[in-house]
């Protein structure tokens, strides 16, 4: 792919990538609003005779409102549910949990004399049962509507969870560092469902969850790239320069840039200042490290594009003391291209002085003349890569 192919799918991709993020960010606005502002017209089945068990579907991302324990904790976590559906209009589910502790013949660790294995038992054998109550359907940890109603359960007041007017006494030496919590956290203003937080669907893989690698835009911008990063076999590369843009969020200039290429025009050179340069730049900059036997490599995301060289496993060993003994062929790199000493021409009469610049590259490429500064400090970083967890979660949306 040549030089003018990147720019170009480079260009439109931006600027489409950006009249989306301006639509989304209109819808996610109106969303804002708190749910129970809203109760009126959500419509949530609330029913006390129906069981509400979480699944995979209801997250990712959700809120843990409670956990009972022991034999009355299903039915007082079913009326939780209820009444959060019926009063608050909030999807809330159960997850019930049991733990048996009162297996016995488990093995240890270690043998006996007789060189058999040694057995063990819990202590305390019980086998004991508890109820969480969630609040789910977030797509994010952060999703505003989450936080508010995490911040409303926080202070809220469930019928279900008010004490008994006559509450049996509470024996043993520790009833009143158990009732000290709760007397903090109602001093602040705080409800029964004060200690509530936001995790993950427990019943989703892990791999859900871990770096979820490129995504589509990101992996086009970097198709038919032959010295792609993405191509790169190793775990680490040294990031050697760095070429950085804009994207524009104007509205009239983005229907102006989509009409030209709906009509096969061409954006203006001026327009390629941007991200559209700097990709045409590190393209030029690692060719030209290739003519000259340089393992280079581009990448180009939403933000920049940069250029790398080399291809490691590991950027280091650690030491006794906890540092990391930088592995010599990435730190041979980092100072290759590294900032060099420069002497500066102070304005006034002052007296010259040294101080760090970038090294400058000159070059010519496809008949053009090239001025490319490398980073100040080139960096080791670890090659992206697809995950799993981006299939996984095309496949949960479709489903």
């Amino acid at each position: 792919m040549n030089t003018h192919a990147i720019a170009s799918r480079l260009r439109w991709t931006l600027w489409l990538f950006a009249a989306g993020a301006c639509v989304a960010a209109a819808a996610q606005f109106t969303a804002a609003a708190p749910p129970w502002q809203f109760a009126s017209f959500k419509k949530i089945d609330a029913d006390p005779n129906k069981n509400y068990p979480v699944t995979d579907a209801n997250g990712p991302w959700m809120i843990v409102v409670a956990t009972f324990h022991g034999d009355q904790s299903e039915p007082r976590a079913r009326q939780l549910v209820y009444e959060l559906r019926k009063q608050y209009k909030l999807n809330a589910y159960t997850l019930a949990k049991v733990y048996d502790y009162s297996q016995k013949g488990m093995q240890g660790e270690g043998l006996y004399p007789d060189g058999t294995p040694i057995k063990v038992h819990y202590l305390n054998g019980q086998r004991l049962q508890e109820v969480a109550v969630l609040v789910g359907d977030y797509h994010r940890v952060d999703d505003p509507e989450g936080q508010k109603v995490l911040a409303m359960l926080k202070h809220a007041q469930p019928d279900s969870l008010k004490p008994p007017t006559d509450p049996p006494a509470d024996q043993g030496a520790l009833a009143g560092l158990k009732k000290l919590p709760q007397q903090m956290f109602a001093a602040k203003g705080f409800g029964p469902l004060a200690t509530a937080y936001i995790t993950t669907n427990p019943l989703l893989p892990r791999e859900y969850f871990v770096n979820r690698g490129l995504d589509k835009i990101v992996a086009s911008m970097n198709d038919g790239v032959e010295h792609s990063l993405l191509n790169c076999k190793g775990r680490y590369s040294v990031e050697i320069a760095t070429f950085t843009g804009r994207v524009t969020i104007d509205q009239q200039e983005i229907r102006r840039l989509e009409h030209e290429q709906n009509k096969g025009l061409s954006p203006q050179d001026d327009e390629k200042s941007g991200l559209a340069a700097g990709a045409e730049k590190a393209h030029a900059l690692t060719e030209f490290l290739r003519g000259k036997g340089v393992e280079a490599y581009e990448f180009h995301d939403r933000r920049s594009s940069i250029v790398t060289v080399g291809s490691f496993e590991s950027i280091g060993t650690p030491r006794p003391d906890g540092k990391i003994e930088m592995n010599p062929q990435v730190h041979a790199i980092m100072v290759k291209y590294g900032a060099i000493e420069s002497k500066l021409d102070p304005a006034g009469g002052a007296a010259p002085a040294t101080g760090l610049g970038s090294k400058v590259v000159n070059f010519t490429q496809w008949g053009k003349k090239w001025t490319i500064p490398y980073d100040m400090q080139p960096m080791p970083i670890e090659i992206p890569r697809r995950s799993i967890s981006s299939d996984y979660q095309q496949a949960a949306v479709v489903r």
